[in-house]
């Protein structure tokens, strides 16, 4: 089968998909909306907190300003506390969902 056979049959799959595909109803569809609002949020969450203690660690001109060995402590203790959050957060929303 060359490169148009499979070409062909990708559309064909993508066809069949869409004919046996159910649209979903509207409390799939929230569901899949708050689940997206929640990663969302905590991707920023992670980005923010990352980029705000980053720059008091590592910035000269500030108080908190930590030496190599120490700083990678406190940025693995943040993602770790961050990390145990957010699974957390997902395990209940599981238990209510269920």
């Amino acid at each position: 089968m060359g490169l148009l056979g499979r070409v062909l049959e990708f559309f064909t799959n993508i066809r069949w998909i869409y004919q046996v595909a159910k649209r979903p109803t509207r409390s799939e569809y929230g569901l899949a909306a708050k689940l997206t609002l929640l990663l969302s949020i905590a991707a920023g969450g992670y980005s923010f907190v990352f980029q705000i203690v980053g720059t008091l660690i590592n910035s000269p001109m500030t108080v908190l300003a930590l030496g190599y060995p120490r700083n990678i402590v406190v940025f693995l203790a943040i993602f770790l506390v961050l990390m145990g959050l957010f699974i957390y957060i997902v395990m209940s929303l599981r238990r209510g969902i269920r």
